[in-house]
């Protein structure tokens, strides 16, 4: 019976020994799971904000865009404009030229 209980009791502190590996790799899994966990909660977060970060640069983009084309669009329009007021000062410029000096000497006869 010495044998037996000389293997029991081996086999006891065998099982003893396991159990203490296992509580041990059990607590380096959590720890390493408690890492885990926390940088994926992290690296969340920051995809999250990068995202919201990216979508309100596309939102201004957008509002840039818009802004460009309106000035464009004046741009365009100013031009229009300008060519049509030269367009239609240039017959009259001739005519105006000599009306205009005329003007500005029968003023500064008035003035003198």
């Amino acid at each position: 019976m010495n044998g037996r209980a000389g293997e029991l009791e081996s086999a006891q502190a065998r099982v003893t020994e396991l159990e203490q590996q296992a509580r041990e790799v059990a607590t380096v899994a959590a720890t390493e799971l408690a890492t885990v966990r926390a940088e994926l909660t992290s690296a969340t977060t920051h995809a999250e904000r990068a995202k919201a970060r990216v979508e309100e640069i596309e939102h201004r983009a957008g509002e840039l865009r818009a802004e460009l084309d309106r000035v464009h669009a004046d741009i365009e329009r100013l031009q229009t404009e300008l060519a049509a007021v030269r367009h239609a000062l240039r017959p009259a410029d001739r005519g105006c030229r000599y009306s205009f000096s005329r003007t500005v000497t029968v003023q500064q006869f008035l003035v003198s």
